[in-house]
């Protein structure tokens, strides 16, 4: 039983929510992801961010503190699925809305809108 049941506050630290892409930019073999915290922390600072891609058959993947993140090792015009994830002290947060990139220059999102 709790010894604050009514006098105190108790801060619940939960995973963060998705963050959000804000732009990709492609180049020969490589893409950078800008991308937005999730607008929940899960009420503590985040402490990673990563972006997950696949071709269908093979998975590339990249980390960082902060935006933007870089991965290399893509094949030009070749569609890949990604999504975005970010990371607190208490785990791993949900995978954002999967996208569509077909490097160099090509972005659709799950809904078709292509920017």
């Amino acid at each position: 039983m709790s010894t604050c049941q009514t006098s105190c506050r108790e801060a619940l630290i939960i995973a963060p929510g998705a963050p959000r892409l804000i732009d990709v930019d492609t180049e020969a073999g490589a893409a950078r992801f800008f991308l937005a915290p999730p607008s929940n922390s899960g009420g503590v600072a985040i402490t990673r961010f990563s972006v997950f891609c696949t071709d269908g058959v093979n998975e590339f993947g990249s980390f960082g503190p902060a935006s933007p993140l870089r991965m290399e090792g893509r094949q030009d015009f070749v569609t890949y699925g990604c999504a975005l994830q970010a990371r607190n002290v208490v785990g791993n947060g949900p995978f954002s809305q999967v996208f569509l990139i077909t490097p160099p220059w090509n972005l659709l999102f799950g809904d078709g809108f292509e920017p």
